[in-house]
């Protein structure tokens, strides 16, 4: 499938040239990043199969959306990953699960292979976020499906 047939066209705003089709991998599983001020020098995070307490509990895959809080207004952009709300690696983390399915659910793919049905979980934004931002995030449903590390794979 390359794109979620439950994804609205021109939901996204194309960062990868539609590439991703609404989905995302769990950051939690390994991901690139940069420290503020050096954007030249990534750093790569990286785990193995040893390092999840639980492939049964870790997604890997799902319903992936971003709030470019950044942008002024904000925007839903296109999106290769999804964040825990609790990092394994520096960073600040960002709500980025699309609740997009009926009854406002997300498709997860786990670590073993199974796949789940998820909702949404209260979590707050992060505190640098404006009141549009919040608007937006809530309006579209993006956030977290677990208010810790729980099910992402992080301890």
């Amino acid at each position: 499938m390359l794109k979620c047939p439950s994804l609205p066209t021109n939901f996204l705003t194309s960062i990868f040239g539609g590439v991703t089709g609404g989905y995302g991998y769990n950051t939690a599983c390994g991901t690139t990043f940069w420290k503020s001020g050096d954007w030249s020098t990534p750093i790569f995070f990286t785990r193995r199969m040893a390092d999840f307490p639980s492939t049964s509990n870790t997604a890997v895959f799902g319903d992936s959306a971003l709030i470019a809080a950044w942008n002024s207004p904000p925007t839903v952009e296109e999106s290769y990953g999804f964040n825990s709300p609790k990092l394994p690696y520096p960073g600040s983390p960002s709500p980025s699960i699309h609740f997009r399915h009926a009854s406002d659910l997300a498709v997860i793919g786990f670590l073993d292979g199974h796949v789940e049905t998820k909702t949404e979980v209260p979590v707050a934004s992060p505190s640098w976020w404006d009141q549009a931002a919040n608007d937006l995030r809530n309006k579209t449903k993006i956030g977290y499906f677990s208010s810790s590390g729980t099910g992402y794979g992080v301890n």
